[in-house]
């Protein structure tokens, strides 16, 4: 503490404190809830005795460097009422708050001294309607202990928090009402960043499903869920880094999940599946390459998303030891750990070799990049090379003539088109592969979380946007229309919407949201090119987007005016360059007048199939016309 005349004093937690256990919170559990007794927190109990009290006992230091939060601290973002209360043949109370979300809850209720009352709080109801926590652990529930306050006691659990949507009453006298129960939705406090909504209902549903779980899950790690495990399960901000980071502003929090990786690495290299870390070495549930792999894909995707040079150059010692630790566990040149592969898969016949080592591939590209970013060029061309020998024994051990990958499943193709594994020569066989594989299961999904963005990705890339708005927009088991019918409020952990009701895991559909059906696209460092390339699908009469990026906003707007006209309204951040990518049997102009004579616009090509038009910064309004109109002269002349 400084003075005002300048002196300073230092005030250190140390043995000499005192502590009590004779406070309100009788108890706290992470996991279990939490109970106060509202008579210990009266005037007169705390008039104590601090003289008495014990003093403190010095803990366990945890891993890790003690270090000031550089990120947003979790707070409060949204608050509301239930949609309805009923009572249950018990002569409980089921609060409805209407959807499924992370936070806490808060009541003004009135009760006799010494009256006890219990909640508990749940994702799912039973046949009978009351609450189920079988998926999510038991008990957990809160308990409060009135005071008897004739006006009422306001409460609600502070240093605990749940996932759930129901809360049941036990120990009531009589019927609550709405207005005395209130939700409180809790997460890392960065902005919002991101938008999308488009014309089809049933994909603002899947967005909307998609953007609560990841929001339930953003707290001091990005947690599997927000009632049963509360981890930082690794895979998931690195699978779905880009569709956090559409969604979020994630540049401050993504660098303390790197530092959760440092310090839970071990002396050999390994880094658990959980950080900070939860499983030992080479437990089946601890040892993944896609779960390590966010070591290394974290910082890397940082840097191209954030500009954030620091994380990498202090993350690289840490990259390199975890990507010596695999070669050790590698034999022929592959990663050799019987572990989690494609998990959540509803085709299970992906082996787990093919899926950890297509990773072990894409983190050898990915630090053959990183060595050369941070002045490493020996480091560069050592992963280049051993990228290489990764990629010419996966084509030896899993590619067939036939022109499939491993066990011809999506995953499996889908991943060795999006990684580069397939030969350039094979690529054409392997994308029939896997369009077969789709339309032999109708247009349903059947990857697990690894391939999930790999089979979106790799299908839209090459030219197969129509394919993934059919499996988008499917409405029966596997698929998001699935979850979005049977009534879910957020995302499902598995398929069969077994187990969590509130897992991001799966969202990698909003990724295609933004970056193919409005086609917004980071093509450089920290978007200083963006490709704006948007899908008009047929079923849709309008879609938009927009992203608060570091250089500021990129919004695309296009709508269909008729059958033979789309509006397309671009915005550029100031210090980007973009291409603007549209099918070229459209005669575009800007505003009314042609592109050679538009402001901003420096060069239009003709590309096979599509019109590419460069321009600056700003805002544009192009008018895409067709019918009468294709056959003009679409040709840009400076």
């Amino acid at each position: 503490m400084e003075y005002t005349d300048g002196t300073t004093q230092t005030f250190a937690s140390d043995e000499t404190w005192k502590y009590t256990q004779d406070t309100p919170y009788t108890l706290c559990s992470w996991y279990g809830g939490e109970d106060y007794n509202a008579n210990l927190a009266t005037q007169e109990s705390l008039q104590r005795d601090v003289d008495s009290w014990p003093n403190a006992v010095l803990c366990k230091e945890p891993i890790g460097k003690l270090t000031a939060q550089y990120y947003q601290p979790t707070e409060v973002v949204e608050t509301w009422h239930p949609v309805g209360i009923r009572p249950l043949g018990n002569g409980d109370y089921l609060v409805d708050f209407g959807q499924n979300f992370a936070g806490q809850f808060e009541f003004t209720l009135c009760g006799n001294k010494g009256q006890t009352i219990q909640l508990w709080p749940a994702e799912l109801l039973n046949r009978q309607g009351d609450i189920r926590q079988d998926e999510t652990g038991t008990p957990i529930y809160d308990q409060y202990t009135f005071s008897g306050e004739p006006n009422g006691e306001t409460w609600g659990p502070t240093l605990v928090y749940h996932g759930f949507r129901y809360l049941q009453v036990k120990g009531l006298d009589k019927a609550p009402a709405t207005d005395q129960f209130t939700a409180k939705r809790i997460r890392m406090g960065a902005g919002q960043s991101g938008s999308f909504s488009c014309s089809n209902d049933l994909l603002n549903d899947i967005h909307t499903l998609i953007v609560r779980s990841i929001a339930s899950n953003l707290y001091n790690t990005l947690t599997d869920c927000p009632h049963r495990e509360k981890l930082g399960w690794l895979e998931v901000p690195q699978l779905l880094f880009n569709s956090l980071a559409y969604n979020f502003d994630l540049a401050a929090w993504m660098p303390k999940i790197t530092m959760d990786t440092r310090d839970s690495q071990f002396e050999n290299g390994y880094v658990c599946n959980v950080a900070p870390g939860f499983y030992k070495l080479d437990d089946f549930w601890g040892n993944d390459p896609s779960w390590g792999a966010s070591t290394i894909l974290i910082p890397y995707r940082s840097y191209h998303t954030y500009g954030d040079l620091q994380t990498l150059i202090e993350q690289y010692p840490t990259m390199q030891k975890l990507m010596a630790y695999y070669q050790t566990r590698s034999s022929d040149n592959l990663v050799d750990i019987k572990t989690l592969g494609d998990w959540g898969a509803y085709d299970g016949r992906t082996s787990v070799k093919f899926t950890i080592n297509c990773t072990y591939y894409a983190l050898a590209k990915a630090m053959t990049e990183i060595a050369a970013v941070i002045g490493k060029p020996t480091d560069a061309d050592y992963y280049a090379d051993l990228a290489k020998v990764i990629r010419e024994t996966l084509n030896k051990q899993f590619y067939h003539q036939e022109g499939y990958y491993d066990t011809n499943t999506q995953a499996s193709n889908a991943m060795a088109l999006y990684y580069g594994i397939a030969e350039e020569k094979d690529r054409l066989k392997v994308l029939e592969s896997l369009v077969r594989c789709v339309k032999n299961a109708d247009y349903h999904l059947t990857t697990g979380e690894v391939a999930l963005k790999p089979l979106f990705i790799s299908l839209a890339e090459n030219g197969y946007n129509d394919i993934v708005y059919k499996m988008a927009t499917a409405e029966d088991m596997p698929s998001y229309g699935y979850f979005v019918r049977k009534g879910a409020t957020s995302l499902p952990e598995f398929w069969d919407m077994n187990a969590s009701q509130n897992h991001c895991m799966m969202g990698h559909i909003d990724e295609w949201f933004y970056s193919h059906l409005c086609g917004i696209r980071n093509d450089g460092l920290a978007y200083d090119s963006i490709t704006v390339a948007p899908y008009f699908a047929p079923g849709l009469s309008w879609a938009n987007a927009h992203i608060n990026t570091v250089r500021g906003e990129v919004a695309v707007e296009w709508k269909r005016n008729d059958d033979k006209a789309i509006l397309l309204n671009v915005i550029i951040p100031f210090g980007a360059r973009a291409s603007v990518v549209v099918p070229k049997d459209y005669l575009v102009t800007e505003n009314g007048n042609s592109l050679a004579d538009t402001n901003g616009v420096s060069e239009v090509v003709q590309e096979v199939g599509n019109l590419r038009i460069s321009l600056g910064s700003g805002a544009y309004s192009f008018q895409l016309n067709s019918g009468d109109n294709r056959d003009k002269d679409t040709s840009f002349r400076q």
